[in-house]
């Protein structure tokens, strides 16, 4: 990235307050995030990546919750006034194997229901409206937090995701464009599939960046005869992945920590160490 005419090397962390966790924006602990906000910055990050349920910011077809826009405007408030940037997660439907879609979605389909895509377009362009009128704080916007792996890529055509891909993309773009400045970055966000088979094809569906998340978790991977986090198969897996979506643009390394912790401290301090030096 370049940031006002220098280098910006993003470096953050996924955030939701400890007390409230995904229910957030229900609960909405303003001073457990400010303070939250400052401790992300004393330890020297710069980036987070906040995540938007769906259900709660458009809880009617068409109907924005005020109250959610009002608290996204002021944590975006707080992360600029603070130098920190925000990767903004819109469709976030799915959340660690949680579903938190629109009780209004029933059965529709996400991307091959006509009314679930009008839907999208809509909420997608309202939300890049409310980010562009904080520029300063946002570093890129996203579809949502890993929707390769969501029956509703399952379910649909190819065919079908990538045009929800289009249109979802043409709406960030011209929302946020629409309050003044263009969208910095584009991201599709998705796990290892997204790399090695996938509905959101790399090579048809046009994103500025592209992020995998690839925990060294065996249980989610086709191969799993290593030892521990040290193994040279596990240290390679996320390098490979970032190696091969490096063949249809930039990427972002992102979700690629230990995850479990019951790991011994040092196994953890030895992956990271072996691990993202190979990634780079």
């Amino acid at each position: 990235y370049t940031r006002n005419g220098t280098r910006f090397f993003a470096v953050g962390v996924n955030y939701w307050p400890g007390s409230a966790g995904v229910d957030m924006w229900n609960q909405w602990p303003e001073q457990e995030i400010q303070h939250d906000l400052d401790v992300i910055k004393n330890i020297g990050f710069n980036t987070l990546r906040v995540f938007l349920r769906w259900d709660i910011f458009e809880p009617s077809p068409g109907v924005l919750n005020r109250t959610s826009v009002a608290q996204l405007e002021d944590l975006l408030t707080w992360i600029s006034s603070r130098g920190l940037v925000a990767h903004v997660s819109c469709f976030v439907g799915f959340m660690s194997s949680g579903y938190f879609w629109p009780s209004w979605k029933g059965s529709a389909n996400l991307f091959a229901s006509q009314m679930m895509q009008n839907r999208s377009v809509e909420y997608a362009y309202s939300m890049a409206q409310v980010a562009g009128r904080h520029p300063g704080a946002i570093l890129c916007l996203e579809y949502g937090n890993e929707l390769d792996v969501t029956t509703e890529a399952a379910n649909a055509p190819e065919e079908a995701v990538e045009q929800w891909a289009r249109m979802v993309t043409d709406a960030y773009k011209r929302g946020f464009k629409a309050s003044g400045d263009a969208l910095p970055v584009l991201v599709i966000t998705g796990t290892d599939r997204t790399v090695c088979h996938d509905k959101f094809n790399l090579g048809r569906v046009a994103v500025d960046l592209t992020s995998v998340h690839g925990y060294p978790v065996k249980d989610w991977k086709p191969i799993q005869d290593w030892t521990d986090m040290t193994d040279p198969l596990a240290l390679h897996l996320l390098p490979f992945y970032t190696a091969v979506t490096r063949s249809y643009g930039p990427v972002m390394v992102q979700e690629f920590s230990t995850i479990y912790t019951s790991s011994p401290p040092a196994e953890q301090d030895a992956y990271l160490r072996g691990m993202l030096p190979l990634a780079w």
